[in-house]
């Protein structure tokens, strides 16, 4: 009996041994997966944090394009706006050179004084200023000269800040194409692994 004993505990012993070591080997494969897993979630948690990045450029330069295209037409507005008022000044600076003749006669010929331009102290036909042309002076022509000043001051300042704007654009879209360029590299390289 005791023989029989010994030879069941061997036996029962034997088997335990065996699922032990199958244990083992399981368990010594599962370090190596773990380990495994474990640094797949890493370049998982590095690849959700480039896409935060990447998404954060995106948004950069969405608002940076509608930055550049307002600067842009504000530069249109400005540009428009200068250019009807030059042409207003260009019209009325050849109006008061054409008609300088009337204006000498009605700013300075009085009856019995001398004609600046010949001398004479009669006047009987001074030349006239056109009825649309009568508001047209020095001191009008100066301040539309001004305004015109202004306009053009601000429509350079709206230039600058509309090449200023395009080139941060650029900058921020280079960027994104660069950072988009390195993401799709870098998930490639794990999708081959």
């Amino acid at each position: 009996c005791q023989e029989l004993c010994q030879f069941i505990g061997e036996t029962e012993l034997e088997k335990s041994e065996q699922q032990w070591r199958s244990q083992a080997e399981q368990l010594s494969g599962a370090e190596l997966l773990l380990e495994r897993w474990q640094t797949e979630c890493g370049k998982a948690d590095e690849i959700e944090k480039d896409i935060a990045a990447v998404g954060s450029l995106g948004t950069e330069a969405a608002n940076q394009r509608r930055v550049a295209d307002q600067a842009k037409q504000s530069f249109a507005d400005a540009s428009s706006v200068y250019e009807l008022k030059n042409q207003e000044y260009e019209t009325m600076r050849r109006t008061f050179l054409n008609e300088q003749a009337g204006f000498i006669a009605r700013e300075q010929l009085r009856p019995g004084e001398p004609c600046p331009v010949c001398g004479a102290l009669d006047h009987p036909h001074p030349c006239e200023i056109k009825e649309e042309h009568r508001d047209v002076n020095k001191e009008a022509l100066e301040e539309l000269g001004r305004e015109v000043g202004r306009l053009r001051d601000a429509q350079e300042k709206s230039a600058s800040a509309a090449q200023s704007a395009a080139a941060r654009l650029e900058e921020k879209e280079n960027n994104l194409k660069e950072e988009l360029q390195k993401l799709e590299n870098k998930l490639n390289e794990n999708l081959t692994e």
